[in-house]
């Protein structure tokens, strides 16, 4: 039994399906799935957000600290991206991922603010061991990133009709990169000193309370009828699956072996894992590529431009796909934004080593061209979550999305193990022939629209 129907009626409902009025809770849903996705997003940014503040707080000195604060997150995804996969294949494992997410990330927050039970002498006294409470709280919270991160296609395809469900998409996906922006926002408009990172700690505590308590107290599974026939083919999927751990696991992964024996999800799943990788590594080391006689304040402005203007583009592309006569193109929409913004990436990194082709004078087009770029290719993120969905139906788009996520983070970790003098060089051109790499992945990918 799933909800309040049995198999006998799950199956009437899939054989009549007809569109019913979708129900108003459904955007309840979307706000807390998008507030947790920020709020991950915003409390793994917390230290960068004013890194020098936060160097002189946690005592100590370098980059290195910070730094690996932030890696622990696609190495942590990395971790966690199957057991998520495994939870979010459950009947009810929507709700579950979502309360799980709001519970790591209240418990990480929690975690890594017990250093300020102890005096400020003794904090600087005990420090490296401390550090501890910090790194483990970070972790914490990186661990909830692939319960939402990877299931943005199962949210709006479980609650939402045919015509919001790319909108829907967008507005889960681009949280966690709001979550970001909105971190460049308040950390420094909070802390002005090191002495301010104590109550800048307890306003993210009760930041992310907030969702524990409202998803906790209502927060269902799924609507009385499904919105649409794909959602109805998925809720008679889980109707037919046996409980028990060895069955919710073969739930899990059943599909995994299917979708990679497409040829179109694979080629699929490498152009958008590639793309946002590449992006996320673009986006960490823009501010050390540009030139170092502008101020830090305005590369900083360079990154939230780039970031604001790329979570406006995610938006603008669920919504602009949700029209009924672009819901069947996606990837030609995809195809187009994509180009677009392989040539700005061109044409930005030809500004800078090793291209060297152009040399724009003053920061203005530079500026543009950051934030264009953010714009276009942010359009497509969603539409690699939405287009993945499509091909691996009628198998659960959290499976898709796990498999788009997982390859995204291992770019990012195997970055990792690359020298940040070499990743400052070469990035910004790399960035440019992978987005190209990508734009031609999509061009040979065969696609179909069952859930539409």
């Amino acid at each position: 039994m799933v909800g309040s129907l049995n198999s006998t009626e799950e199956d009437s409902l899939l054989h009549a399906w007809e569109p019913s009025s979708p129900e108003i809770k459904r955007w309840w849903m979307l706000f807390w799935f998008a507030y947790v996705a920020a709020l991950q997003s915003l409390l793994w940014f917390t230290y960068s957000s004013v890194p020098d503040h936060a160097r002189v707080f946690l005592n100590v000195t370098g980059d290195d600290t910070l730094n690996l604060l932030l890696n622990e997150g696609p190495i942590a995804f990395v971790a966690t991206v199957f057991f998520a996969a495994w939870i979010l294949a459950k009947p009810k494992g929507l709700k579950m991922a979502v309360m799980i997410g709001s519970g790591l990330c209240f418990a990480g927050a929690c975690i890594r603010s017990i250093p300020l039970f102890w005096t400020e002498n003794d904090r600087y006294k005990y420090s490296k061991h401390l550090l501890i409470f910090v790194h483990v709280g970070q972790t914490l919270n990186a661990a909830a990133a692939p319960f939402v991160v990877a299931s943005v296609s199962q949210l709006s395809l479980v609650w939402f009709p045919e015509n919001e469900r790319n909108k829907a998409t967008a507005c889960a996906n681009v949280a966690s990169a709001a979550g970001r922006a909105i971190g460049f926002f308040i950390g420094p408009a909070m802390v002005s000193s090191a002495a301010d990172m104590p109550l800048f700690l307890i306003v993210e505590i009760v930041i992310a309370a907030i969702p524990v308590v409202c998803i906790f107290a209502y927060y269902p599974s799924e609507p009385k009828l499904p919105p649409s026939k794909a959602a109805a083919e998925l809720r008679h999927k889980y109707s037919c699956q046996s409980h028990g751990l060895i069955n919710s696991i073969k739930m899990a992964f059943e599909g995994a072996g299917t979708m990679l024996s497409s040829f179109s999800f694979v080629i699929l799943i490498l152009s958008g894992g590639l793309s946002m990788g590449v992006y996320g590594l673009w986006s960490g080391v823009l501010t050390e590529v540009l030139p170092s006689s502008w101020s830090d304040q305005l590369k900083g402005d360079f990154g939230l431009v780039n970031t604001v203007c790329s979570v406006a583009g995610g938006l603008f592309g669920g919504f602009i796909t949700d029209l009924p006569s672009l819901q069947k193109r996606l990837k030609s929409v995809s195809i187009i934004s994509m180009a677009l913004a392989t040539a700005l990436f061109f044409g930005f990194a030809a500004n800078f080593f090793p291209l060297h082709f152009f040399h724009f004078k003053g920061e203005a087009l530079l500026f543009s061209i950051c934030a264009t770029a953010g714009f276009t290719r942010g359009i497509v993120d969603p539409l690699y979550f939405e287009m993945s969905a499509d091909i691996a139906h009628p198998h659960p788009a959290s499976t898709a999305g796990s498999i788009l996520t997982l390859v995204y983070h291992v770019v990012l970790v195997i970055s990792l193990s690359i020298p940040s003098g070499i990743l400052a060089k070469w990035a910004l051109t790399a960035t440019a022939f992978v987005m190209l790499a990508c734009t031609l992945l999509l061009t040979i990918t065969q696609m179909k629209y069952p859930r539409r």
